[in-house]
């Protein structure tokens, strides 16, 4: 396993290549223009992906493995 963060903001201009070479991706942003960005870029490329959020003492996390649509729209 290889685990690689990124501190740079995500764009539809850069998210292709930073999701390119990778099997399973990792949302770990803290807005959610972001996580629908990444979402529908891992549902184009047919990757899997886990997003969480969190807020205070309570939090959610959820792992999408079908390509076929996104997840959140």
């Amino acid at each position: 396993m290889r685990l690689n963060a990124y501190h740079e903001f995500v764009n539809a201009g850069n998210i292709a290549d930073l999701i390119a070479d990778y099997d399973f991706i990792l949302d770990g942003t803290d807005n959610f223009p972001a996580k629908f960005l990444i979402n529908d870029a891992c549902v184009l490329a047919k990757k899997p992906f886990s997003h969480a959020g969190i807020i205070r003492f309570k939090g959610q996390l959820m792992t999408y493995a079908c390509p076929t649509k996104p997840a959140a729209s």
